[in-house]
């Protein structure tokens, strides 16, 4: 007798009611590292607990209406009481958790604090080593990914700014076990070659885990030891790590860290104008002096000297204007012709240059290049990224053998 096939949507709901019907799903107390703690506006809360090299995800349903959850956050030891879940839409199951115990913090946090307290005490945060930023940097050496949204947020903001001023990006990791080293050695080579004025290192917001390379200390030697500034831009706001309490300067966000670097061009040239103004107020007010010494004295031999140092003055005055106008202009023009050279460059080392000839990037479900065909396997899902748009694959075929890629 031929058993029938189940549908995808059968399984799951015959699974679901397996859990259901356990005893011990149905009220278990799990004990891990609180992960990737996030409450929506809901009032429902998501987060991993983690022990080791394992995690479960969990739901916990209302949870600002407990008092603890105010005081969650990543890194922190947690026994959660609930039921194990499926969630039939995904396949996936998750702890809906009805209870959670605060046991402390977390291996993760309590390095964090360690480091912290050890790196403190021999005075990698005394402001005495802080270096102040230059008033006006002609370049900005921006250490990050070369794809997402922090180096496209960073050079929009510093573009609106000052687009007289260099950017140099140097590519980095800025998650995984490879990234300390790479963040390290990326402000160890901007130094011994002198690339930039200010260093801004920066990265997206994210997990303890997802922002651990910025509390090693391979990265906090290299940000102590730099002679060049740095500005540490890690994360979200709320999000702290050990490279900003060493940088030289800490920024909330990417974007603010664009802000804080660039002076604005046009508060510049505003600037400019005022002193001019000042400057021509005083000479105005000189003048409305000297004509009042005139009016009570008014001999026509000492006239005539006063009036000739005034034309003078006129003179100088005018002169100083004209050459701030062509200095100014310029200025500009030299600018302008860098920034072009400069964009004409990014454009041709730009990743989406290389799709308009063709190629494509592939990309996994977690958003990992894929470079190999090790990295997959048959039935997974892929992104094809073209130079109009992306198409979304489902692998039925590994094919290891390279052949004529005309072919």
């Amino acid at each position: 007798m031929k058993i029938r096939a189940l549908k995808v949507a059968e399984v799951n709901q015959y699974l679901k009611q397996v859990m259901q019907r356990d005893p011990i799903l149905n009220r278990i107390s799990i004990v891990g590292e609180l992960s990737n703690f996030k409450c929506h506006t809901s009032g429902h809360a998501y987060f991993a607990l983690k022990d080791g090299d394992a995690k479960i995800n969990c739901v916990w349903f209302n949870a600002l209406y407990d008092p603890i959850c105010k005081r969650l956050s990543d890194g922190m030891q947690l026994i959660c009481q609930g039921a194990v879940t499926l969630y039939e839409k995904e396949g996936k199951y998750q702890l809906s958790v009805k209870t959670v115990e605060l046991l402390g913090i977390g291996d993760l946090a309590e390095q964090f604090e360690k480091m912290k307290l050890r790196l403190e005490t021999l005075g990698y945060f005394d402001p005495k080593h802080k270096k102040a930023l230059p008033y006006y940097p002609t370049k900005v050496a921006i250490i990050t990914s070369p794809t997402g949204a922090v180096i496209k947020d960073f050079l929009t903001v510093s573009h609106r700014r000052n687009q007289q001023i260099d950017v140099l990006l140097v590519p980095a990791a800025v998650q995984g076990q490879e990234a300390p080293e790479s963040v390290a050695t990326s402000i160890k080579r901007i130094n011994s070659l002198q690339l930039a004025d200010v260093i801004v290192v920066a990265r997206g917001g994210g997990s303890i885990e997802e922002l651990w390379a910025f509390n090693t200390e391979e990265v906090a030697n290299a940000i102590f030891e730099s002679k060049i500034p740095i500005v540490s831009a890690i994360g979200h706001e709320t999000d702290f790590t050990i490279s900003d309490f060493v940088a030289d300067l800490r920024a909330a966000t990417p974007s603010e860290a664009a802000e804080l670097v660039f002076p604005s061009l046009t508060l510049l040239k505003e600037q400019v104008d005022d002193q001019l103004y000042k400057l021509s107020e005083k000479m105005n007010k000189k003048l409305k002096d000297v004509k009042m010494i005139l009016s009570l004295h008014n001999p026509e031999r000492e006239y005539g000297k006063i009036m000739s140092v005034i034309h003078r003055q006129n003179d100088a005055l005018e002169q100083y204007r004209i050459r701030s106008e062509q200095a100014m202009l310029s200025l500009l023009k030299r600018q302008q012709a860098a920034l072009a050279s400069q964009a004409e460059t990014l454009e041709a080392l730009s990743p989406l240059k290389t799709l308009t000839r063709g190629y494509a990037v592939v990309t996994s479900d977690d958003s990992q290049t894929v470079q190999s065909v090790a990295q997959v396997s048959i039935g997974d899902q892929i992104n094809i990224r073209l130079k109009d748009g992306q198409i979304r694959s489902k692998i039925t075929d590994i094919d290891t053998k390279i052949g004529d890629i005309h072919g």
